[in-house]
């Protein structure tokens, strides 16, 4: 109103102000008023409206006023550079931030403590986590004490490279380091979801109660924090618990807490609960909507249960929802009629996903190829594979281990040795412990001993521990070609290893026996057997009766002949002991046989024997003998356990009545644990 014009102090002012205050547009016109104006900016001015393009996240205008900054001959100060730094984290320019901190050393301008945070920023979202390091470092031997949001975002340049024990590390750290660096919910946040990624969930959760010990109100996003730990470990109880004391105590659950509940749901087998959930999300106030994250997680938790319709029937509503189904949703979709023995819809959706333009990923390829094991697919898994490598798809170790499940169900042990040999010549996989035993297994059914047994020092060398069935294999590959003493040299080393040999060790270690005449070592191995409570076949007392007969040794061979063999059991207990025997053997129809003639004799079944008696038909995947002796057990009042329960659902699973398994699965354990509540 004087008709004083404004300065250039007033300008710089008022453009600081509005940028501060959340204006940063407004201040940016004001900018472009002033040097329409006439009125030339400073460094200070060129500062803040650096800030205001910083605000808005403008990253380009930004670097364009330091350009015109730099060209006037105008020398930036910390606070330019520090928002220029700023910006490159918004865009994710994490070399071009690194630059500008290096610039700025050598034009002598001192970095304060919100350069160095949002530099270590920066380098945390552009994975560059050794140069964020290496700042930390550079700010801690300058004397310039880091402040709490600095340590979080070191925090989280070290999570975000899976440096799990560095980024607790920094958190004990930040304890000893002055008021201003002592932890607040963003640290704890960021220190629960590096734990979370490392599958710490029960060090994530000390952590949220000591947030509340503290008397700090957790926030959404330290909630999420927590219940994606809980998800990537498949805590559906606890996180369910947690998601109770958000109901009940705030604060309130967004989609994103939603989802993680929905995936630990689905991860956990429980596809009903996973249902509910996603129906609390309508019935919140307001209303929480699904996205397309809400979708897949409901979609894989169908597939888990084997329930391919519902997974469709959910499909279906992602496109009347008007969202846009993605790779995930796509290969959730694939994976659950793979799960359902659905080929030719897995195939058809596969089409369906190209045609839409959503390009497969190696989860989506993988659930396919696993679908033409079902099928017995096996050249189509084979195509597939080379698709992969076409179109630039990598395929990870769950690739090849369904490659190797395929083949190795279809008998093609050629296609399965291909397998084997192409993994260990790929850059950064490592052959699963399943890839190494099919191999001794796919070379020893070859006939290919020597192969066999280098496979399996390749298994060695790699540091992958051999499970009993590798032994098995390269046992049986030596005793098939009559060379015991290689055999009995791998049982040693077994027992060194701390593995105990089954009793498909000392059979075919018997017949390598009785084939060679070593009639001491037979009578050897028979006795480790008795002593283990192993149970003698009848292949195997055969061969014991006809080493010891080509040795003249007539009394032992007596001991083994029908008319020695010892007399049933008359209790509970010892009817037990050999129902357990064959289930730990895998003769499921001896444990059928003993339980029938147990039923017989008037001796009463209890938990453990129906407990053998089931997993023994579900090793030997006869899940209807496994549900009829569950019948019978409720029939006669015997009451189920956990182990019960969890031998029903292994039985279903293995003969692929995947919504029988989520059945029992439901039936054994309650809604939520009180873990949190």
């Amino acid at each position: 109103d004087a008709g004083v014009p404004p300065t250039v102090h007033t300008y710089t002012t008022v453009i600081s102000a509005w940028a501060r205050g959340g204006e940063g547009d407004r201040a940016l016109e004001l900018f472009e008023r002033m040097e329409a104006a006439g009125v030339h900016a400073n460094e200070w001015t060129f500062s803040a409206a650096i800030g205001a393009c910083q605000k808005t996240g403008r990253v380009a205008r930004g670097m364009r006023l330091y350009d015109e900054m730099r060209a006037k001959g105008l020398r930036p100060n910390t606070v330019t550079y520090s928002s220029l730094i700023s910006l490159c984290e918004k865009g994710r320019h994490g070399e071009r931030a690194v630059q500008l901190y290096r610039q700025m050393q050598d034009e002598g301008v001192v970095p304060n403590v919100v350069t160095y945070g949002a530099l270590i920023s920066t380098c945390a979202k552009c994975a560059m986590w050794e140069e964020a390091e290496r700042v930390w470092g550079e700010m801690r031997r300058a004397g310039i004490a880091p402040n709490n949001t600095v340590a979080s975002a070191m925090i989280g340049a070290y999570a975000a490279a899976a440096k799990w024990d560095a980024a607790e590390q920094v958190f004990v750290e930040m304890r000893t380091l002055g008021p201003a660096c002592q932890p607040n919910l963003v640290t704890f946040s960021a220190t629960i979801s590096a734990c979370g990624k490392a599958g710490r969930w029960e060090r994530a959760t000390e952590l949220f109660r000591e947030i509340c010990a503290a008397g700090i109100a957790p926030d959404t996003s330290a909630c999420n924090a927590l219940m994606s730990s809980l998800e990537r470990s498949a805590r559906w109880r606890e996180a369910g618990a947690l998601m109770t004391r958000m109901l009940r105590r705030g604060p309130a659950p967004d989609v994103v807490t939603y989802n993680a509940l929905i995936s630990a749901c689905a991860k956990g087998g429980r596809w009903r609960l996973a249902l509910d959930v996603a129906k609390w999300m309508d019935r919140a106030v307001p209303p929480v909507a699904k996205d397309v994250v809400t979708y897949s997680a409901l979609i894989s938790a169908f597939a888990a249960a084997g329930m391919w319709e519902k997974a469709a029937e959910t499909f279906e509503e992602v496109q009347r929802a008007g969202l846009r189904a993605d790779t995930v949703v796509y290969s959730a979709l694939v994976s659950a009629y793979e799960k359902g023995g659905q080929w030719e819809r897995a195939t058809e959706a596969f089409r369906d996903m190209k045609a839409a333009g959503v390009a497969p990923n190696t989860v989506t390829y993988t659930a396919l190829i696993s679908a033409c094991k079902t099928s017995g697919r096996w050249s189509e898994a084979w195509e597939l594979l080379e698709e992969m490598k076409r179109e630039g798809v990598r395929p990870n170790v769950a690739t090849y281990n369904a490659l190797m499940r395929t083949f190795m169900a279809s008998g093609q042990w050629d296609a399965a040795t291909r397998v084997y040999e192409e993994m260990r010549a790929a850059a950064g996989v490592t052959p699963s412990t399943y890839v190494f035993h099919a191999a001794v297994e796919a070379f020893h059914q070859m006939g290919n001993v020597k192969e066999a047994e280098l496979a399996f020092g390749n298994m060695v060398a790699a540091g992958v521990n051999p499970r009993v069935s590798s032994y098995v294999a390269v046992i049986e590959a030596c005793c098939s070609t009559g060379r015991l003493q290689d055999a009995l040299e791998r049982l040693e080393e077994m027992r060194m290893a701390g593995l105990s040999a089954n009793d498909a060790v000392y059979r075919s270690l018997i017949r390598a026996c009785h084939d060679s005449g070593r009639w001491e070592k037979a009578l050897e191995l028979v006795r480790e057997m008795k002593s283990l409570k192993m149970v003698v076949d009848e292949e195997t007392r055969q061969a014991l009766v006809g080493v010891f007969e080509k040795a003249g040794q007539w009394n032992l061979a007596d001991e083994f002949k029908p008319s020695a063999l010892p007399s049933l059991p008359r209790n509970t207990l010892g009817y037990n002991e050999l129902i357990t025997q064959c289930e730990s053997g895998g003769r499921w129809e001896q444990a059928v046989a003993l339980f029938e003639g147990m039923k017989a004799a008037g001796v009463p079944p209890d938990t453990r024997t129906f407990n053998a008696l089931i997993q023994a038909c579900g090793k030997g995947g006869r899940w209807e003998i496994a549900m009829d002796a569950f019948k019978d057990m409720k029939a006669i009042g015997v009451k189920p356990d956990e182990v019960t329960f969890d031998a029903l659902v292994h039985a279903c699973e293995k003969g692929g009545r995947l919504e029988l398994a989520a059945e029992y699965k439901e039936m054994s354990t309650s809604l939520w644990s009180p873990h949190l509540a």
